[in-house]
């Protein structure tokens, strides 16, 4: 029968509810794995991003190094054009010397040859000339000497200073290896190999460095060779004195020409003298003429001082002018002002009644507001009413004829409905007429200011009448332009009023419209409430016919309860199959995040042993570094500390991104049931795990490199230091060569006159060439301190590639931040996935519950019919009972 096709109906509906869940059910898993695609391509994307990031930075890098090195080149450019030109200027002030050299020997010379004690004198004097080159000689070697020992002693300060930084950092590293070993993450030891890469190219730069440092130390030991072969050149002199008597009748060619020199420059003196002349004559007539002007400017000051007091006159009589024109201006203001406070007075009066008339026009919306609020009360207990009539009504259909009681239940709700939108109606008029009250009260708190102000505006004016005598014109002014503001003032406030009357009286007519409206709910409330206690009555008429007429379909229903066991049955197999499957998919989560601390914990060992042997790389580098640093590699072992400690803040920085990870993997392990994106996400780092021990044998191999370049400093250091002897040693030959030319100078005296004349020369332009080729050492050195230099701005920019690499590392963090914004916008899809099969497992449990309470009806119907068929039976016409009941029973 009937009930029969309803539990069919049920069951069907049922199974259309379980076949949607599992549709559900599929469309998240369908939704997790679209997720799982989603994050795969962020990563990819995320990697792609920071591979180009890396290449646009190694370009960067790499321009800017260019940019550096034609800047070096640039300047070491101009520094060679400098030297040059130094040198060059240098070289014509000696020729300068020894042509005058010359030319006082010369002459010394010719008075020699009439007298022999004229020419023991120039012999005297050409020993003192002797004696003075070998001091000015001795002196450079000193001073060269002093020089280098203060090199030495800044060196060795440096070196101890580099020492001392060296056991610091030692301790440092000591104490700090308990916290670096907490480091766990494949980001933060790429960080650190990048770091060693940058060192180990710096190091790789201050290769290049020392081999410009071995050229330039090259260059040297071509000066030794030079001074050496100056003294070969030293020991020929012997052969070329033969040459000095020619020479010296050349001189006397060269003393007719320093006669004409002289009276040339003796005219151009005389020139010079007359053109000064001149210029002092000039120099007469010009002052002159600044005293004629001077006396010009001096009439003319005369009569501005008299235009002056005449314009001064003028000022004094308009300036009694404008003060009788002022004292009659304060006479008005006085006047306006005492008009104005009577004004103002009057304004005042208006302002108070108004506002008293305000105030109770609020006090009366107020009194009304609770009245509507009582009222808004009463109906909603009304209404509360009807919904639980309405609700009783239902409980006592619920098992009467379903299709026509819903129809008129769904009638009633509309007119619920629509007393619940005439209600929310009513409500929101209140609240309208609330906030009119509530802006209303605002808006006469704003008038209440504005009297005060006007009050105190008053005040003050009264005060500045009393104190008006002592005031200016400035003053007057100012009170007149406040009296035209308090005008305008007042006209606005006029107009506000009549705003706020006018909003007053719409208020007004709303309130009476709503209360109007509110009476005619009322009525409309009474006449539904007893038409639906009408309906009420006639479905309890209507009812008690279908629970006779039920009795008719209680034996088929006896058979469909067996058809809704065994479908209850099957529904609790399969609702125990689908906690089967939820169970399972729980203990593949819980197996996932088990893998997952698992990887986590080898990758964190994995971390620990690779920066163990890193440090144990760098301790034995520190180690070899320390025993090789000497005078000149102490600046840039200062440097590469200064870098250590760049990476040691890039390090901590590295900490903070790793913990920021680790946040969010903890964040993260939420989300265990996406076993596919986690071990993807293992097989990527297992993969950068690789990557990164990689990276840090080529940086193991890299530190060895810089190791052997830092030995080939050491090498280098001490070759320069040999060379250093060298030049000492042959400074001290040449010493003794000039001692040797200066007893060859005596012997060559004694031969002969001329031939002395010939050997002086020789040894003069001898001593010059010499001091030439000093000057060209000493150049030299100078192209060695410019490598120096260079070799400093090169580690400079080592520095700065570091800075480079660090705000690198920074916009790397940024990335990574986006990536973690991007997990976490995952994590909530996947919880609200997860609320989803929540919900829809409660969907299952309240229809497992709703089957439940069906069956429990269902049987105690049953006892019902059982219990009315034995006091059938007991009765007296059990006959005409059962014929009413088949009578009753629908065909």
């Amino acid at each position: 029968g009937k009930r029969r096709q309803e539990l069919e109906k049920e069951k069907r509906k049922l199974q259309q509810e379980i076949a949607e869940l599992q549709e559900q059910l599929a469309q998240a898993r369908q939704k997790i794995d679209e997720l799982e695609t989603v994050i795969s391509r962020l990563q990819k994307e995320l990697a792609a991003m920071t591979q180009k990031a890396e290449e646009e930075a190694a370009g960067r890098a790499k321009a800017e190094k260019e940019k550096r090195d034609l800047q070096a080149q640039l300047q070491e450019t101009q520094d060679d054009l400098e030297s040059e030109k130094e040198a060059r200027t240098k070289a014509e002030k000696q020729k300068r010397q020894v042509n005058d050299e010359a030319g006082s020997s010369a002459e010394s010379l010719e008075e020699g040859e009439s007298s022999t004690v004229a020419q023991q004198e120039i012999r005297t004097q050409r020993e003192n000339e002797l004696a003075a080159l070998k001091k000015t000689l001795e002196d450079e070697v000193v001073s060269h000497e002093e020089a280098i020992a203060a090199m030495r002693s800044k060196h060795s300060k440096a070196v101890e200073e580099l020492n001392e930084q060296l056991g610091v950092c030692q301790e440092v590293q000591k104490h700090g290896e308990g916290e670096n070993k907490l480091e766990g993450e494949n980001e933060a030891l790429q960080l650190d190999l990048r770091d060693s890469v940058q060192v180990c190219r710096g190091r790789q730069e201050e290769k290049d460095s020392r081999a410009q440092l071995s050229e330039s130390q090259a260059k040297n030991t071509d000066d030794t060779a030079l001074i050496q072969d100056l003294n070969s050149q030293n020991e020929k002199l012997k052969a070329e004195l033969a040459s000095v008597t020619a020479q010296l009748e050349e001189l006397d060619g060269y003393r007719a020409l320093l006669a004409e020199r002289t009276v040339k420059d003796l005219k151009e003196q005389l020139e010079d003298a007359q053109e000064r002349l001149t210029e002092e004559n000039r120099a007469k007539i010009s002052v002159s003429n600044k005293q004629k002007q001077a006396g010009d400017e001096v009439e003319r000051l005369n009569q501005q001082l008299e235009d002056e007091e005449e314009a001064k006159a003028a000022l004094q009589s308009k300036l009694t002018h404008l003060t009788q024109q002022l004292n009659e201006a304060k006479k008005k203001v006085d006047d306006d002002q005492v008009e104005l406070e009577e004004v103002a007075e009057r304004y005042e009066k208006v302002w108070t009644r108004k506002l008293k008339a305000l105030q109770e026009r609020l006090e009366e919306l107020k009194a009304e507001n609770a009245k509507l609020a009582r009222g808004k009360k009463k109906v909603q207990g009304e209404l509360d009413d009807v919904t639980v009539n309405l609700e009783n009504n239902r409980a006592d259909c619920r098992s009467g004829e379903e299709q026509r009681v819903d129809s008129q239940l769904s009638e009633q709700q509309a007119l619920g409905g629509e007393d619940r939108q005439e209600r929310d109606q009513a409500e929101a008029r209140d609240r309208q007429r609330e906030t009119k009250a509530l802006s209303l009260t605002r808006e006469l708190e704003a008038y209440q200011d504005k009297l005060d102000e006007v009050e105190r505006l008053r005040k003050h004016w009264a005060g500045e009448r009393f104190s008006g005598g002592e005031q200016d014109e400035a003053g007057r002014v100012h009170s007149l332009q406040a009296k035209s503001d308090l005008e305008a003032q007042l006209e606005e406030q006029k107009q506000l009023l009549e705003e706020v009357e006018d909003e007053l009286q719409v208020c007004e007519d709303a309130r009476l419209r709503l209360e109007i409206n509110l009476q005619a709910a009322k009525t409309n409330y009474e006449r539904e409430l007893a038409s639906k206690e009408e309906a009420a009555e006639e479905l309890r008429r209507t009812l008690t016919k279908q629970v006779r007429e039920l009795e008719a379909h209680l034996e088929d229903e006896r058979k469909q309860r067996q058809t809704s066991r065994a479908a209850r049955r099957n529904w609790r197999v399969t609702s125990r199959n689908l906690e089967n499957q939820v169970e399972a998919e729980a203990r593949g989560k819980e197996d996932a995040n088990r893998t997952t601390r698992d990887l986590h914990a080898q990758l964190k060992e994995c971390q620990l042993s690779a920066d163990d042997a890193l440090r144990a790389k760098e301790n034995a580098a520190n180690l070899r570094t320390e025993r090789c640093a000497h005078e000149q590699t102490s600046t840039r072992l200062r440097e590469y500390e200064m870098a250590e400690r760049a990476r040691r803040t890039a390090e901590s920085e590295r900490d903070e991104l790793q913990d920021e990870v680790q946040s969010a993997t903890s964040k993260a392990n939420s989300l265990a049931e996406e076993k596919r994106r986690v071990e993807n996400r293992l097989s990527t780092l297992e993969e950068d795990l690789e990557e990164e021990q990689m990276n840090s044998e080529a940086a193991s191999d890299k530190a060895r490199k810089a190791e052997q370049q830092a030995d080939a400093l050491a090498t280098e250091v001490s070759q320069l230091q040999a060379s250093l002897q060298k030049a000492e040693s042959a400074k001290s030959q040449f010493e003794k060569q000039v001692k040797d030319m200066k007893e060859r100078l005596e012997e060559a005296e004694s031969m002969g006159v001329r031939r002395m004349k010939a050997q002086v020369q020789a040894m003069e332009g001898r001593v010059s060439s010499l001091e030439e080729q000093l000057d060209s050492a000493t150049r030299e050195r100078a192209t060695a301190h410019r490598t120096l230099r260079r070799q400093d701005k090169k580690l400079k920019d080592l520095m700065q590639s570091v800075e480079d690499e660090r705000e690198q590392a920074e916009n790397y963090k940024a990335e990574a931040d986006k990536a973690l914004g991007r997990m976490r916008t995952l994590k909530r899809n996947m919880e609200e996935s997860e609320e989803e099969t929540a919900r829809l497992q409660a969907a299952k449990r309240r229809l497992q519950r709703e089957l439940d309470e069906l069956t429990e009806q269902n049987e105690q119907l049953q006892r019902d019919i059982a219990r009315k068929g034995t006091g059938a039976s007991s009765s007296r016409r059990p006959y005409a009972s059962g014929a009413q009941l088949q009578a009753r029973s629908p065909p």
